[in-house]
């Protein structure tokens, strides 16, 4: 890929956005900080926490699972049971099925809240303001032994209640308080009304989104950067993602699935109210424009003729690419700041000391999940070990002079600047041998250029002609014009007449 271009995926993003991912990388970060990972259901995933799962429903009584396929979506494959033996043990994810969810007309339901990540070193996070509230179809009752295959009443996915005859769509996007499928704005002023904090509960659920992602940094970046390590604006890749978070009857949240596709379809005008502006809105917030293609390419074409006409293959040093890093930060922070549009920023690295302890316990799970850290501990306790001998064993020993050796005039030679024999395109009776040194050098004097370019002229009118060449020089390529090591911008004309250039005429 181009700098330019941008793909809607970040590599790594499996790691949230499969169900068995999800649940291992939040149970890892949740054995470390208890109380701050209270933000999704008991999971496990089968096989591998099969014993776990066992015992803890040894334990409890009145608990029933719900249990999903690892890698699927749409509702499908998605079944409740309390029995240990319904449970299929290869490759599934079991969640602890909340009893007392949160209920608007007598219906459970959960809300698909849209975020967007425009970087992961560092991390770019926005929320999306507005989204889809998911109603199930039938009246909500505990589960039991007559309604627990009713998936009517314990799912709320649109694909599986879209299916009930009892389904009513939204026809009509100003009235979003109609139909099994309704908008995030409405809910959050129903809630309102009954006299619930919802700034509050929206600052909570941003909380818990941002340290779900703060669980896969390492992983995205690494990804990232392994596969664009020369992209210092940290812009190629953006995502949109689709959370489902469900509210329980204590207006606690929870998190229970992570969408790296969700669904733009627009089945009913409320879809395409609010899908519309979150994907107009994005593309104006990752700058997916043409202008970018053109700085592109026009950057291209200056360092083609730097290399042309001066050979010199430039490489950023480590000073300028963290200076580089930081210029596109600030343009970044200025661009979205002015297109926002329906996001709101809540994460963007700034606010990074709250939520840096997660991000470092992140990286060293993966490290030690990976083999880094520990390879690195193995190899610096033998390097101690090594040293610590050397140490005991070693005594003060005087060390002989060495004397200078005598510098030969070959090896002064070949430490000199290099030099380059070119052809020039504007003139092409020159041979001209560039000698590159690093150091500003004045156009305020020239040498006899023209004395040496026009000395071979056989008539009158060969010299006029060639006089009106040097003459016409800079309309013949208007866009050779730059600005290299010198105080200030020059001409071709100009740079082919600077004492370290050295002309040849061709014989």
């Amino acid at each position: 890929m181009k700098h330019f271009q941008k793909i809607n995926h970040f590599p790594g993003m499996y790691a949230i956005s499969r169900k068995n991912y999800l649940a291992i990388n939040l149970n890892k970060l949740k054995k470390l900080f208890n109380e701050d990972f209270n933000f999704f259901p008991k999971t496990w995933v089968a096989p591998i926490d099969t014993f776990d799962l066992k015992l803890y429903l040894s334990n409890s009584q009145n608990i029933y699972f719900i249990v999903k396929p690892e890698a699927s979506c749409q509702g499908r494959g998605i079944f409740i049971t309390r029995k240990i033996d319904d449970i299929d043990p290869n490759r599934h994810v079991v969640q602890e099925y909340i009893l007392n969810p949160y209920l608007i007309d007598n219906l459970k339901f959960d809300l698909r809240i849209y975020v967007l990540i425009t970087g992961c070193d560092p991390l770019r996070v926005f929320i999306f303001k507005d989204g889809l509230a998911r109603f199930a179809t039938e009246e909500y009752s505990k589960p039991s032994g007559n309604n627990l295959t009713n998936n009517f009443i314990h799912l709320t996915n649109y694909a599986v209640n879209k299916l009930n005859p009892n389904f009513i769509n939204n026809i009509d996007p100003n009235k979003d308080n109609i139909g099994h499928k309704r908008s995030l704005t409405y809910v959050m002023k129903y809630l309102e009304s009954q006299g619930i904090d919802v700034e509050q509960l929206q600052k909570n659920i941003e909380d818990s989104i941002i340290k779900t992602i703060c669980c896969i940094q390492p992983i995205l970046k690494h990804s990232y950067n392994s596969c664009q390590p020369e992209d210092y604006s940290n812009s190629m890749c953006f995502e949109v993602l689709g959370f489902d978070i469900i509210l329980d009857s204590n207006l606690n949240h929870y998190i229970l699935e992570v969408n790296h596709t969700p669904s733009f379809a627009t089945d009913s005008p409320l879809d395409w109210e609010i899908k519309q502006k979150l994907i107009i809105d994005t593309l104006n917030l990752v700058q997916a424009s043409h202008s970018a293609q053109i700085k592109y390419y026009k950057k291209q074409k200056i360092l083609q003729y730097r290399r042309k006409f001066f050979g010199l293959n430039e490489k950023l040093t480590k000073e300028q690419k963290i200076e580089e890093r930081d210029n596109s930060k600030v343009k970044r922070d200025l661009w979205e700041s002015n297109y926002l549009g329906g996001y709101k920023k809540i994460y963007s690295g700034q606010n990074s000391k709250k939520y840096q302890i997660y991000i470092s316990a992140a990286d060293r799970l993966w490290q030690e999940y990976t083999g880094i850290k520990h390879k690195s501990k193995r190899n610096l306790t033998v390097k101690k070990r090594n040293l610590e001998e050397s140490c005991a064993n070693s005594s003060i020993v005087e060390l002989p002079v060495i004397e200078k050796p005598i510098e030969h005039p070959v090896f002064k030679r070949l430490s000199q600047p290099p030099m380059k024999k070119n052809r020039s395109i504007a003139f092409p009776n020159i041979i001209y041998q560039n000698i590159f040194r690093r150091q500003e050098k004045s156009c305020d004097h020239f040498p006899t250029f023209a004395d040496s370019f026009l000395k071979n002229t056989k008539n009158s009118d060969e010299m006029i002609r060639k006089k009106n060449k040097l003459k016409n020089n800079e309309k013949t390529l208007p866009n050779i014009k730059k600005e290299y090591v010198f105080k200030k911008n020059v001409t071709l004309k100009e740079l082919l007449m600077l004492e370290d250039l050295k002309f040849i005429p061709r014989n």
